[in-house]
């Protein structure tokens, strides 16, 4: 059925342009964000999200781990969300896990020295040491309530990389680069080379990610960058005939720029070390 519905799409396209279009497109699903159920002094229902940033919130944040964090909660009943912004910090350093801030102007902030936002409505925050599902709102009055948030989608550094195959505008196949490749922490594709060859698509793929994701630059290899190229055949019936890849650069492994030879203009040709020793 599925390959009758393709062949039938390939006409159309035949029928009414000469030609059916098709294309590749790349797409990487991150999960470097959080939500939360939870409620405001036993009584009242929200929901939160926020998604963590590489920005630190201050030039004092240099030796611990805190980023900055965006996001909005809402109140279940009314419904409108209300913008967050303030940090998490993994380091013993850092006295809370997370502190959150309703800004005053939702545009126009700045954090303090403390990356603390100077100016804020109200705040959010769990200290470390505490259960993981405590936190504690603060009202611009002082007054303190207690929050109980639980955790429906927790962070990770994982990511879902996907080469997606489209004719006409519509989506037909999904190949999952992550499963080719068993890397699991792709952040970066990028299409350099696709030629139908008969009825055989060959594409050439350039991938990347962090050496050491989660280290926000610390450490050895903290900044640096594994970096591949892979040539991928897909048969007629869009299903993966072979895949080869080849690492170009590699922070953690010493290797710089490695010669390999391809041809972006003619993908069939494949991949191909010119050291033999790589």
């Amino acid at each position: 059925m599925k390959i009758l519905f393709i062949t039938l799409l390939f006409v159309l396209g035949q029928n009414l342009l000469g030609q059916a279009n098709w294309s590749f497109d790349q797409k990487v699903d991150f999960n470097r964000f959080i939500t939360y159920e939870g409620v405001i002094d036993k009584t009242h229902q929200i929901n939160m999200y926020f998604k963590e940033s590489y920005e630190a919130c201050s030039d004092n944040s240099r030796n611990r781990t805190d980023r900055i964090v965006y996001g909005w909660y809402q109140y279940n009943k009314a419904g409108k969300k209300v913008p967050l912004v303030g940090y998490v910090c993994q380091d013993n350093a850092c006295k809370n896990l997370v502190e959150l801030f309703v800004p005053i102007d939702p545009i126009n902030y700045s954090f303090d020295e403390n990356c603390r936002l100077i100016e804020a409505k109200e705040s959010f925050k769990q200290e470390r040491g505490w259960q993981s599902d405590r936190f504690e709102r603060q009202t611009d009055d002082d007054q303190k309530h207690p929050v109980s948030l639980k955790p429906i989608h927790k962070f990770s550094w994982l990511t879902k990389a996907t080469i997606l195959f489209n004719i006409n505008g519509v989506e037909i196949e999904t190949f999952n680069l992550t499963e080719l490749t068993q890397n699991n922490y792709i952040e970066s594709i990028e299409i350099i080379g696709v030629k139908r060859m008969g009825t055989t698509f060959h594409l050439l793929i350039k991938y990347s990610h962090q050496s050491k994701p989660g280290s926000y630059g610390k450490g050895m290899c903290g900044n640096g960058i594994e970096e591949f190229i892979a040539h991928l055949v897909i048969n007629n019936d869009f299903e993966v005939e072979s895949f080869e890849r080849k690492q170009l650069r590699s922070c953690i492994y010493n290797i710089d720029n490695v010669d390999v030879s391809f041809d972006a203009n003619q993908p069939e040709l494949g991949i191909e070390s010119k050291n033999k020793k790589q």
